[in-house]
């Protein structure tokens, strides 16, 4: 329906011709409050305009649809109240916060408080139920509509109207095909069998005389006693719906204050809790016992400890005894592997003397830096091959330079990287870990041989004569110079250099038993004392002292005296005699 429209009113739904497409299906005397299901709200203002006529109803209309022509008098329809003026200019099309409220003359409380629609000119509210008020209230046919206006200054009453149910027009049983405007602030009714309005300032004619109608038999429908034993009966349920609505309020009432209702749940509760701690009892007794089985195999492991650590104390101080008692062997046994190892020695110099004597590295007078090894010159650098003439002296030269490294890393003690294998002017080295494709045996002869393999197996010689100058701690300026770097070798061993290298290495010490007493260390007759302290950690070696610092850290005073087993240590010495 254009219930927004720019001049509202009832010119066109007053015309003549109008005639409403349904009709009712209550009659005028049988409306009332309980058939009111719902109120919305048309084209709302604050003040209407004064130059616009009120509308008034269709003159051949009446309240049930049908033409006017019904017979009797009628009353005339109720005039509204009252309707708020507000002062200075009217405003026409702003939009409000609106609801309304119901009243009854008997009742001071409001019948119904609808909700509060917001920023509209045409509300549509929620439908209602009013048959809680009882029969007292739901068959009354008049009413009170009172509509608030969310204004500036606040909450106004907008329109306040006393409504006969009786006197309301119909408009149809939906108001989708109505298509005519209605008056400014219109209040629309939805009962149970369509929409009506009312027209506030009309005043209904009195109808013309009905027509005569042809008289019907009477029938009997009900009689005044049914009727009124239908009124008791009725008066009866509702007394029934409110005690027994009494009676259920006051039994929840007593069943939530009464403590003696609530003791099967108090103690199902406390059988529940009472089962709860028996299985966390039950849990715990199993969680003991476990922990008393631990202890007494913890206090067994203790005893077994304690006795192994009281015979390892015996064991401790038969073996220091024996110590002590060895001290004085230990000393001879000393002295003795010490002068077992000069003769060593002296007896390696004397060897290598002799190997250089047997194989004399001389130089040459026209080429200060090419030298020859029993009169057999040896190009240095081997760079580029030589001519046939001379690849059988330099093959000989180079198998008696493998002989000569061959022994040298015997009576050094050092295992060779390359090992050389002498075989006069055939020998050969061997690498284990060349890339170079082929056999892993290089030849040290230059006949009848691919020329860089022969390069490489001179390179290799190099290296191992290179090693042996690290041993005896001298340097390599040029690996190249092969009988040159040999001759330096026996120069520096023939003349007693090289520091003591050429001396007998004593065997690798053996793990040295510790004795624990009094937290004080001792090991090959020093004393050692380490402090943890804040301080940092001491030690005292007979007399010296060194202070570690530490930046934290506390702990005790701790000594282990740790003493060589003399029996060891000569057994050590006879192997290395024998």
């Amino acid at each position: 329906m254009p219930a927004d429209s720019d001049n509202p009113s009832c010119s066109s739904f007053l015309d003549t011709n109008f005639r409403p497409r349904d009709r009712p299906s209550l009659l005028p005397y049988n409306r009332r409050l309980r058939h009111l299901s719902s109120i919305c709200l048309r084209n709302l203002t604050t003040s209407p305009p004064a130059s616009e006529p009120t509308p008034t109803p269709p003159a051949n209309v009446s309240d049930n649809g049908d033409a006017a022509n019904d017979p009797g008098p009628r009353r005339p329809t109720r005039r509204r109240r009252s309707t708020k003026s507000f002062p200075g200019p009217p405003v026409m099309r702003k939009r409000w916060d609106v609801f309304f409220s119901l009243h009854s003359d008997g009742v001071k409380e409001p019948l119904y408080i609808s909700e509060v629609v917001e920023k509209s000119m045409n509300p549509d509210f929620q439908a209602f139920d009013l048959s809680e008020w009882g029969p007292a209230v739901t068959r009354l046919e008049k009413l009170t509509v009172k509509v608030w206006c969310h204004l500036e200054s606040g909450w106004t009453l907008l329109l306040e109207a006393e409504v006969e149910l009786s006197e309301l027009t119909f408009l149809g049983r939906n108001m989708e095909n109505f298509r005519y405007p209605l008056a400014q602030n219109a209040v629309i009714f939805g009962l149970s069998d369509g929409f009506y309005t009312a027209f506030w300032d009309y005043t209904r004619p009195p109808p013309p005389l009905p027509p005569r109608i042809k008289k019907l038999p009477t029938t009997i429908t009900a009689s005044y006693d049914t009727l009124h034993r239908l009124t008791n009966l009725t008066t009866c349920l509702y007394d029934a719906q409110t005690t027994t609505h009494s009676l259920t309020t006051q039994i929840s009432t007593t069943l939530t204050s009464t403590p003696t209702v609530s003791l099967p749940s108090l103690v199902s509760t406390q059988r529940a809790k009472l089962e709860t701690l028996r299985s966390t009892l039950t849990a715990e007794q199993k969680r003991l016992a476990t922990l008393h089985r631990r202890l007494k195999t913890l206090q067994t492991s203790l005893l077994t400890r304690r006795a192994a650590l009281e015979t390892s104390r015996l064991t401790i101080s038969t073996t220091t005894s024996h110590l002590h008692s060895a001290l004085p062997s230990l000393t001879r046994c000393t002295t003795a592997l010490s002068s077992t190892r000069e003769a060593i020695s002296s007896q390696r110099r004397t060897l290598i003397k002799q190997l250089f004597t047997i194989f004399p590295i001389r130089g040459l007078p026209d080429d200060p830096l090419t030298y020859s090894i029993l009169s057999l010159p040896l190009p240095t650098p081997l760079t580029e091959p030589v001519s046939s003439a001379s690849a059988i002296s330099t093959s000989a030269a180079l198998g008696y330079v493998a002989q000569l490294v061959y022994m040298l890393s015997f009576y050094l003690s050092v295992p060779l990287r390359y090992p050389v294998q002498p075989l006069g002017s055939t020998s050969y080295i061997t690498d284990s870990v060349s890339v170079i494709q082929g056999p892993r045996v290089f030849p040290l002869w230059c006949r009848n041989t691919v020329w860089y393999r022969v390069e490489y197996a001179v390179f290799l010689l190099n290296k191992d004569i290179e090693q042996l100058l690290a041993r005896v701690g001298i340097g390599c300026a040029d690996v190249r110079m092969t009988l040159g770097n040999l001759l330096l070798l026996g120069a520096v061993v023939g003349e007693g250099g090289g520091g003591g290298v050429l001396k007998v290495e004593p065997p690798p010490p053996q793990p040295q038993p510790v004795i624990v007493e009094d937290d004080s260390v001792r090991v090959n007759g020093i004393h050692e004392e380490r402090v943890n302290g804040a301080n940092g950690m001491k030690m005292k070696r007979e007399g010296e002292e060194m202070t570690n610092s530490k930046a934290k850290g506390k702990g005790k005073a701790r000594e282990v005296h740790v003493e060589v087993r003399p029996d060891l240590v000569i057994a050590e010495t006879a192997a290395v005699a024998r």
